[in-house]
């Protein structure tokens, strides 16, 4: 096979693959934040429509502030452990 054409498919699999990951990351991020303040996960939802729907918990607001950044937070966490790792 062509180095160009082993690239190509390589790059074409990655992308989903990280996107999926990425999203997965993303969602769980928030739902670790809710579930760490007391609160319950009605709905987790990957996808193009990913979102996490939950109800309850006591949110202060550095509470509130870190559910916003968490969506952030943790697949840099898990990117820079990976990285460290490798």
């Amino acid at each position: 096979m062509n180095q160009n054409f082993k690239t190509a498919i390589s790059v074409l699999l990655f992308v989903p693959i990280y996107l999926l990951l990425y999203t997965l990351l993303h969602e769980g991020g928030h739902a670790l934040v809710i579930l760490a303040h007391g609160g319950k996960i009605d709905k987790f939802s990957l996808g193009l429509n990913a979102h996490v729907s939950s109800h309850g918990g006591e949110f202060t607001v550095f509470g509130t502030a870190l559910n916003y950044i968490a969506g952030m937070l943790l697949p840099i966490i898990i990117g820079a452990i990976a990285i460290s790792l490798y």
